[in-house]
């Protein structure tokens, strides 16, 4: 919301036996994907680079799409861990 400007914003979230499926899509300004992530590599902004590399430590993906003047959409995965109280994770 802080970056966008954007009026609506949807969340989606599913899941499936593996991992959660999380889709983020705006309405707002858009922005050129490349040309943020090569600001960032030169430290003008961590925010991308961390939101990539969040999911990326977890064996998943993050795909962002955005074109100016029409919106963003980040679509990603995060895997799910199991846990039985008797024999930990499987």
């Amino acid at each position: 919301m802080r970056h966008a400007h954007a009026h609506l914003e949807k969340i989606e979230l599913a899941q499936t036996d593996e991992e959660l499926l999380l889709t983020v899509q705006d309405d707002g300004g858009g922005f050129d994907v490349e040309a943020a992530y090569k600001r960032a590599r030169i430290g003008s902004s961590m925010g991308l680079i961390s939101m990539r590399e969040r999911v990326l430590l977890l064996g998943r993906h993050l795909e962002i799409e955005s074109t100016i003047g029409k919106g963003t959409t980040i679509h990603a995965s995060f895997p799910i861990i199991w846990y039985d109280q008797d024999n930990g994770r499987h």
